[in-house]
């Protein structure tokens, strides 16, 4: 899991005991629009080969600069953050 946020973002996160969408996140599992309906824009990650899928990135804000100081694009990550601990996809920090 990799995820990338602006400075400040992690102090505004939804739930501190856990990583941060923030802008973006890498998890190691296929996610589709279906199943994370909150983000803006899902990506597969494919392998060298292209034969096989290794993951997703989440994009939870697409067209403008990730920003820890709108509230609109901290509810967005907050929403992600919220579906996949739903999904049990967001581990608690200290299980990383």
């Amino acid at each position: 899991m990799i995820s990338a946020a602006p400075d400040g973002y992690s102090e505004k996160q939804a739930f501190q005991d856990r990583p941060g969408v923030g802008w973006m996140i890498y998890l190691p599992v296929e996610l589709t629009a279906q199943q994370i309906p909150e983000a803006q824009e899902i990506v597969p990650v494919l392998s060298a080969d292209r034969k096989r899928r290794l993951g997703t990135i989440l994009v939870s804000i697409k067209d403008e600069v990730f920003s820890a100081d709108n509230e609109e694009h901290l509810a967005v990550a907050h929403d992600i953050e919220a579906r996949l601990i739903s999904m049990d996809l967001l581990p608690l920090l200290a299980e990383i």
